[in-house]
Parts: structure tokens; C-alpha cells; sequence
């Protein structure tokens, strides 16, 4: 007989798997590109770093980037790369061009990986005037940033999209092909259009790479469009008929991942099994304001970032890699402490991957869990008729473990015992009363 755990390791698992889509491209070298956002620091710990980034950890970064072999063909840094958040455009130039010495000075510099940078809300936004973006941001952020902004097909003043633009785009958002695959590069955040993408020609774009024979699409951006229960209605998620709309763009067309930001954490959902794939890459550096800083849990989290490899054999596979770090000291040089592996998954269109909780995770449909040890932190949002319960059931359905959870400020909240359980397949069951849902997961 096993013992029970003494640690362990939980997975959710997805539903049916989909058929995989028949690729037609040629054969593609393999190759890989890294994408990685949110490592500006909190305007009260800027002292000593006039780029307002956070310096041990982007150093770090550039470094062990600079290092991986084979080397990544891109490094796309998706937002909130300084502090800015200000109608002040000459302290926004000034934090930029100090964030680009950086860089200049890193070993990164000068690699055959090239540098693009994508802006994120704190690169074009007014946070006094209600977090809206203006153009005097966006022309600066241009100016800045010409040499890693590697595309201008996007689309214009509103032209022929009717996506209701009032800024030019073309370098906002816009394309570029590589290897055989297909990179759609999105401001998130567009004047007069916050919090939105211009879905009009996002569809016209991606159909077109997917009928062209791309052999694999994916959509890089600063704001998500599920960012999870902590904060339902905030990224894309702020104008749900807007994201729906790119959402099933992304889905239609077989696009393998939306890979974002803004979030400071590791994530990675499949809001429908076998299809598109958002994985959340906030955790550059910035201060982790995740649900479990929330609930105090757990006391450590990682910075890193999220490797993609893209193999000839038409395989893509995600890495987080990272090491830990304490959230109060989150500007903190750690080198004592390795980067290593932290989670994975296989991404290909019409696979689907389990998703491990080495850190938070959630679904779109509104729960989320994180491991702490033994216990199993489960957050369930949305407004309840009774008090929930946590349970766990054995496969044959006989309840193992159970919580009641408590209303919390972004759900219900609640920690069930795994200590007793030895390694199998479990079912997680949420149940209110008024609504149930269940979820398989493995113990290992």
C-alpha cells in the first residue's frame, strides 16, 4: 500500500482531446523565441534605477537569455517595460531610453536574437486621466523604440478596418512572418481604444497568413483576454464583446497561443479543450500581485521568463523558467538561487497539455488553485446562493477531503487537505447549491 503524501504535486486535467490540424507547410527549422513582460518596479522603489525598471532581474534576464543554446531567434518583451503611466512624455522618453542602455550594455546585445518590444498600458497611458492612452505616448514610445519594432503593415486611422481607430498603428500592431509561421504583434491599449484590439483587421490579417499555409499563428500582446479570477473584468476582458469577437479570430483560424502579460505572474489556460492556448508571461519582475499575494499565499513566487520552441516536426512546447523570489523584496538580486524549470506544456494546436500547479492557475470559466504543500487553495468566483464547499472524491466518487470556502475580496476562498491521499486521479468538486462543477486532477 502507498503512504500518504508528505508533498505532492497536483495537475488539472483537460477534456477530450481534438485532431491535431494537418499541417501542408514545408518542413521548418527548428527554433525558438522567448517572450517575457512586466518588469517595471512600483513608483515608491525607483531610487537607483532611472529606467524605473527592475534591474537584478532584467540583468538576469538579458544574461541568461543571452546564454541559452541554441539560441532563441526573438525575444519579445510584451509591455510594462518602465513605470511611465504619465501625460509627462519627456519622463516617458527619458525612462525608455535609459531602459534601452540597459539592453545596450547587456550581453544580449549584439546576439543573433533580436530584440522586439511591444508596448504595454504603462508605456501609453495617462494614469491620472483615468488610465487612457494618448498619442503624444504612443509617438514617443515610436521615437524610442524604432530600432525593436520590426513591422509597420497594421492598420492605419481607421482606413479600411473600421476598427474606429483615431492613432495611426502600423507599428502598433501589425505582422510578421518567420520560419514559415506567423507572429501577430498587438498594442492592446490603442488611443480611444483601451483595453480593446482592432479585431476587424486582426481577422483580415490572420485568415490571411492561415490561408497562405502558415504553419503556425500565434498572438503576442501586453493585455490578456482571460486574466483570470482575481481580476474577472480586467485586460481584454475589461470589453467582453470585443474579446469574444478575437477571441473566436484566434480559434477560427487555428492560431496556436496568445502569449500576454500584465498579469505579474506565470499562467496558462485552454478555454476550450484542443484549441488556442493564452499563456500569461507577467512575471518579469514587477511586483507579483497575483490572487495568492491576496490570501497570503504562498510566501514565494518566481521571476523569469517563458521560453517557446517550435520544432521541425511541427511541435510547439512552452517553458517557464524562473527562480524564486520574495514578494516584499521583489527587486532583490538573488544569485544564490537557480533558474530552473518550472512548467511546461505542450501547446500545438489540437493538444492539449496538463496544467500543473507549480504556481496559480485558473480557467476562464472563473476558478482558480494554487499548491501550498500539502494544501490545495481553491478560489471560486462569482456570487453564490449558499456557502460552497471544496470537496475531493475518489475516482468511484467517495469524498475524500473537503472545505467550505469563505467570501474573500475577488471570490469564494477555502484550503482543502491532501495530506492523506496517495498519488492517483482524484476528482475536484465545487459544489453552492445553486451550482456545481467538477474537475479531474492527478496527485502525484
Amino acid at each position: 500500500m502507498r503512504s500518504p503524501l508528505t508533498t505532492c504535486a497536483i495537475t488539472v486535467l483537460g477534456g477530450l482531446v481534438g485532431s491535431p490540424l494537418a499541417k501542408s507547410h514545408s518542413v521548418a527549422p527548428d527554433y525558438s523565441f522567448v517572450v517575457i513582460g512586466c518588469n517595471r518596479l512600483n513608483d515608491v522603489d525607483t531610487a537607483g534605477s532611472p529606467s524605473t525598471a527592475n534591474l537584478p532581474a532584467l540583468n538576469r534576464l538579458f544574461t541568461e537569455v543571452a546564454a541559452l543554446s541554441p539560441k532563441p531567434d526573438y525575444i519579445f518583451f510584451a509591455g510594462d517595460l518602465v513605470l511611465g503611466y504619465t501625460k509627462d512624455t519627456l519622463e516617458l522618453e527619458r525612462q525608455l531610453t535609459e531602459w534601452v542602455k540597459v539592453y545596450k550594455a547587456s550581453p544580449l546585445f549584439g546576439t543573433s536574437t533580436n530584440l522586439v518590444t511591444i508596448p504595454g498600458n504603462h508605456e501609453t497611458q495617462d494614469k491620472k486621466a483615468g488610465k487612457k492612452s494618448f498619442a503624444a505616448a504612443e509617438r514617443t514610445w515610436l521615437r524610442v523604440m524604432k530600432d525593436y519594432i520590426v513591422g509597420s503593415n497594421g492598420p492605419g486611422i481607421d482606413s479600411t478596418h473600421g476598427d474606429s481607430l483615431s492613432t495611426d498603428q502600423s507599428q502598433l500592431t501589425y505582422s510578421i512572418d518567420h520560419n514559415g509561421d506567423h507572429f501577430v504583434l498587438m498594442d492592446t491599449d490603442p488611443v480611444g481604444r483601451d483595453w480593446r484590439v482592432p479585431t476587424n483587421w486582426l481577422d483580415t490579417n490572420i485568415s490571411g497568413a492561415r490561408n497562405r499555409g502558415a504553419r503556425h499563428i500565434f498572438a503576442i500582446g501586453h493585455k490578456p483576454a482571460y486574466p483570470g479570477p482575481a481580476t474577472p473584468t480586467d485586460g481584454l476582458a475589461q470589453y467582453p464583446a470585443n474579446r469574444d469577437t478575437f477571441w473566436n479570430i484566434l480559434e477560427r483560424n487555428h492560431v496556436e497561443a496568445m502569449l500576454a502579460s500584465h498579469v505579474h505572474s506565470w499562467q496558462k489556460i485552454q478555454p476550450n479543450p484542443g484549441k488556442t492556448w493564452q499563456i500569461i508571461a507577467g512575471n518579469g519582475g514587477s511586483q507579483w500581485d497575483s490572487i495568492w499575494v491576496v490570501y497570503q499565499l504562498p510566501a514565494s513566487t518566481y521571476q523569469g521568463y517563458t521560453l517557446v520552441k517550435v520544432a521541425s516536426s511541427g511541435t510547439v512546447k512552452v517553458e517557464s523558467w524562473g527562480h524564486d523570489v520574495e514578494n516584499p523584496t521583489y527587486y532583490a538580486a538573488h544569485p544564490e538561487r537557480p533558474t530552473v524549470l518550472k512548467d511546461s506544456a505542450d501547446i500545438t494546436w489540437g493538444s492539449i497539455a496538463p496544467t500543473g500547479l507549480l504556481g496559480a492557475r485558473h480557467s476562464a470559466a472563473g476558478f482558480a488553485l494554487a499548491q501550498n504543500g500539502v494544501l490545495l487553495a481553491v478560489l471560486w468566483n462569482g456570487a453564490r446562493s449558499s456557502q460552497p464547499v471544496a470537496q475531493i472524491l475518489s475516482v468511484d466518487g467517495r469524498m475524500l477531503s473537503s472545505a467550505r470556502l469563505a467570501s474573500g475580496p475577488t471570490g469564494w476562498f477555502g484550503k482543502v487537505d491532501l495530506s492523506t491521499l496517495t498519488p492517483g486521479s482524484y476528482v475536484l468538486r465545487l459544489n453552492a447549491g445553486d451550482a456545481q462543477e467538477s474537475h479531474a486532477i492527478l496527485v502525484r
